[in-house]
Parts: C-alpha cells; sequence; structure tokens
C-alpha cells in the first residue's frame, strides 16, 4: 500500500482504534430490596413447574415410596432396552 493510501486509511478508521478503554467497574447488587418467597409461595410455584419434554412434575404433591421409584427405574430400563 502506498504510505498516502495507508495514513488515509489510519485516519479514516482512527475513531474505530482509537479509544480509551476503561474497565467497567464492578457492582456489587443490593440485597436490601430481595424478597425471599415463603415456603408456601415456593410449594406453590414447584406445583406446577414440569420438567422439559415430560409431563412430570418437579414437586409431587405426595412423596413417592422406594418401590415406587425402583419400579419406575426398572421400566425405564426396560424402555432403554427395546429401542
Amino acid at each position: 500500500m502506498d504510505s498516502a493510501d495507508f495514513i488515509s486509511l489510519m485516519l479514516v478508521d482512527k475513531g474505530y482504534y482509537d479509544y480509551d478503554f476503561t474497565e467497567p467497574k464492578r457492582r456489587r447488587r443490593s440485597t436490601a430490596n430481595v424478597k425471599l418467597m415463603s415456603d408456601d409461595e415456593v410449594a406453590a410455584v414447584l406445583s406446577t413447574a414440569i420438567i422439559p419434554g415430560t409431563d412430570t412434575l418437579v414437586h409431587s404433591v405426595k412423596p413417592t415410596t422406594p418401590s415406587a421409584l425402583q419400579a419406575e427405574v426398572m421400566e425405564e430400563e426396560r424402555k432403554k432396552q427395546h429401542r
């Protein structure tokens, strides 16, 4: 490149390359405005949440027994083997 063309190019791009970079200051999050949810509010949210791709609720209302969990896992393993 000719020196005149090079200088013209640098002057055109000067605004892009010539800037003062300063690292942004880190702000601490204010914990004064944070409102914690009560146990009832958490239960209400979890009662309607489902696992994506399934119709399984994230939080079931009744606790699952160990034998029911074992039967569920065995059924899933059977499905995997038949694929």
